[in-house]
């Protein structure tokens, strides 16, 4: 008895002597989505961000249109989504520059009566749709489904990375185990999307969930909705693996109080700052920072 006591005091100390070791991502600017776009007393559940020639595209999961938000943060737009998909459930949002697309993911969708699967929507800068894609594999939980998209592009090859939320990329007691998050790597082909391979995050990623991914060059940033807490790593230049152990940052928590409790978009903006977008409160301490916009530099 006196043994596992000491080997849970031990444990603790350790996990709090590395939360006081993690550096702190440092808040430059903030906003409230409604606020800047003058819609009072709207709900606007961001759920994904892509930062795009000044401006920070936002997705919602609870919205069928996109908020196009300034530099500083001051003045906002919304334009409407045209698809046929006639949901919302929008997660994730990447730009691929050199085809001027957008491809957004939804989490998932219903196709069979026990099947699940995400979806992948292809827009032009107008945010029309130009493609709609059923993505196999199956998701193993359809309330763990995608909730992150990035984009790659090797040669004249264009990749979409799409992370899976729960840890092992599956939901119950296995998806909460951390460390262990999982990304899908699917290949454009003239048939549409293949699934390529599963992208390991290392165990450094200590997530308890994956809510929003990004790739600049070679570094990658997975930002986790349930952990307020941001890694970012090195993805190789061959091949689909993460070179090293990368750095996992947190979000400020004044009073050891997690008010950054809800965010689920994360995209570059300069190799030394993110964007950040949160989602609905969970809690009254998270009030504050929900369904807001934020800009972030690393220490």
């Amino acid at each position: 008895m006196l043994r596992s006591s000491l080997l849970l005091l031990t444990l603790s100390f350790c996990v709090t002597a590395a939360a006081k070791n993690e550096p702190v991502l440092k808040p430059v600017a903030e906003t409230k989505i409604a606020s800047v776009l003058k819609r009072a007393g709207e709900r606007f559940e961001a759920s994904a961000v892509f930062a795009k020639d000044g401006q920070y595209h936002v997705l919602f999961d609870n919205r069928r249109d996109v908020a196009v938000i300034s530099s500083d943060l001051t003045t906002a737009r919304l334009l409407p989504i045209k698809t046929t998909w006639r949901g919302a459930d929008y997660e994730g949002l990447s730009y691929v520059a050199s085809r001027k697309r957008f491809f957004a993911v939804i989490e998932a969708e219903r196709v069979a009566a026990q099947t699940f699967r995400a979806r992948l929507i292809e827009f032009d800068t107008t945010y029309r749709e130009q493609g709609t894609w059923s993505l196999t594999p199956d998701l193993a939980n359809p309330g763990k489904g995608m909730e992150g998209l990035a984009h790659v592009v090797r040669g004249k090859k264009l990749y979409l990375l799409a992370l899976l939320e729960g840890n092992h990329g599956v939901g119950g007691k296995k998806g909460k185990e951390k460390g262990n998050g999982r990304v899908r790597v699917y290949e454009q082909t003239a048939a549409g999307w293949s699934h390529k391979t599963t992208l390991h995050l290392p165990p450094t990623a200590k997530l308890s969930d994956y809510a929003g991914i990004d790739v600049l060059g070679d570094r990658i940033a997975v930002v986790s909705q349930k952990t307020s807490k941001v890694w970012i790593g090195k993805l190789s230049r061959s091949g689909w693996k993460v070179k090293g152990k990368g750095v996992l940052y947190r979000l400020p928590r004044p009073g050891k109080v997690k008010i950054y409790e809800s965010l689920e978009g994360v995209s570059w903006v300069t190799p030394r700052r993110l964007v950040l977008v949160s989602d609905g409160a969970r809690s009254r301490d998270g009030l504050a920072k929900s369904e807001s916009i934020h800009l972030v530099d690393l220490p």
